[in-house]
Order: C-alpha cells, then structure tokens, then sequence
C-alpha cells in the first residue's frame, strides 16, 4: 500500500517536503574550500606551506601540531639560551651555570696529583672564563700527564748522559777507572754530596765533567790541603784495609819523597798510616 502513495497522500501523512526532492547529504571539503585559512598570507610564506605540505585539507591541524612541539622543547628546562652580548653578565652566568660550570671558583675539584697551590691560584681565573668542572679536571689531568711525560723524557736525557759519561771515562781512564771513581766518591763523601747532588751537577755541567771534578777533588786528599775537602787524617772515611792496600802500592815511594822533603807525600802517608790503625809516627 505504500507503494500507492502519492503526493497528497504523503501531505497527509505529515509530511511536507516534496516527494520529487531527495534527502540533502553532507558534502566533502574540497581544497579550494580549504584554502581560505591561509589565502591571505604573503607568497614567501605560502611557499613555506606548499614545502612543509601544509597547503592541503588536513594542513592546519599539523601545523597547530608542529607548532605545540617546538614549543614544548624551548620551553622545556634542560634549554641554553645564549646571552644576549658580550655584557650580558648575568646572561653568561646562566648559560656557564647550565653548562656546568661550579657556583663559584672554590667548587672545583682536581684529580690527585696536581699542585694545590697551583690550582688554588688559577680557580678564580677558570670560573671567569665559563670553564666547567668537566673541563677544568681535563685541564689538569692533560697537565698531569705534560709534566709525567717530560719528567720521562729528562731522566731518559740523563741517564743516556751519565751512559756516555761512563763510556768516556772509561776509554780514557783505562785500567785505573775504578781507582778514580773511588777517588770521586771520597770527594762526594766529603762535601756531602748524595747521588741526586751528583744527577743535579751533572744536568747542569754534563755527567762526563762532573765525575771529573769530583775525581781531582778526591785526588786533592793526597796533598796537604786535603783537610779543606773533608777528614785529613782518615781520607774521607778510608777503611783500615784500602789504607793498608795504598801503603803497600805507595808507601815506600812516599817514604822515598818524603826523605827528601815532600812536606805533601809525608802528609798523605801519615794520613794512610792513620787510617790504617797505626799512629802516623814515621821514621825518617
């Protein structure tokens, strides 16, 4: 039956639209329709939309999106804005702050090993300049190892100095090298020298000369002015058995110069007899 409906009796059902006339559907935006949130904006920034593909149905809600992200980042607390110029104190302090730099020069810490007077003195110094703990350690841990290296290199350089020293003397002293190292020592027991006077002389005149110094000065205990050096009469602490040995390889020669008025071997083989245990009386 309702297929026999016509137009009146639609009317009478209640319903007055015109039985010829379809239902109205809603229609989809087109792009043109689109277009008119940013129709107005200047060509250089409608180009901007076409390259971030914001020129489409869909382009504003992903701008508003980008937009709402790049705020949050700026606005987010682990930023560093740069102060505005070089007199922007308070600007850098921030900015040196947030790099991590200590909140005042006493803050820093330094591995061990550095000098702490050093370091002490230099603080104020690194806090002006932004330097930052992290870079202030590094600072002085590349300092640490400068200094190591070239303490390295110098005992290198000294110990190939005294090497050569030694082979030198060696070739030229021949067999009576050891006596005269002997003779060095004394002289060193005399003055008071330890090895690391010895290192620091030879740095300064060169190992070779240094041990020939110190060679004359021991030699200088066989003459009378020996007691200027260090002990006359024991010969910079001889044992009684290296006096017995240098009498009995010098003696008689001593003897044999001091009859005839060597006021010096008489000196020295008094000394030698001294050393040796006995009284030094000598019979002329």
């Amino acid at each position: 039956m309702a297929d026999n409906l016509g137009a009146a009796a639609t009317s009478l059902a209640g319903d007055n639209s015109p039985a010829s006339t379809p239902a109205a559907t809603p229609s989809t935006p087109t792009p043109a329709a689109n277009a008119e949130w940013y129709a107005a904006l200047p060509p250089e920034t409608l180009g901007l939309l076409e390259k971030k593909g914001w020129n489409n149905p869909n382009g504003l809600p992903n701008l508003i999106k980008s937009y709402s992200e790049l705020e949050k980042q700026f606005s987010s607390s682990d930023k560093v804005i740069l102060p505005k110029d070089e007199a922007d104190t308070e600007g850098w302090g921030k900015f040196w702050a947030k790099l991590g730099r200590p909140e005042n020069a006493d803050a820093y810490r330094f591995p061990d090993g550095v000098d702490a007077a050093a370091v002490k003195a230099l603080a104020p110094e690194l806090h002006k300049l932004g330097i930052t703990q992290k870079q202030a350690a590094a600072l002085a841990t590349l300092d640490l190892q400068r200094h190591a290296t070239a303490q390295e290199s110098e005992r290198q350089r000294v110990v190939a100095d005294q090497n050569a020293a030694d082979a030198d003397l060696r070739g030229e002293w021949g067999a009576k090298y050891n006596e005269n190292v002997e003779f060095a020592r004394r002289a060193m027991r005399g003055l008071g020298m330890n090895l690391d006077d010895f290192v620091m002389l030879g740095g300064a005149i060169g190992s070779k000369r240094a041990l020939q110094l110190l060679h004359l000065a021991g030699i200088n205990t066989r003459e009378d002015n020996a007691a200027a050096i260090g002990d006359a009469a024991a010969g910079f602490g001889m044992t009684p058995n290296r006096a017995a040995a240098e009498l009995a390889e010098k003696g008689r020669d001593l003897l044999e110069r001091a009859r005839n008025g060597d006021k010096g071997a008489m000196a020295q083989w008094v000394r030698l007899q001294k050393a040796k245990g006995g009284d030094g009386m000598m019979e002329i």
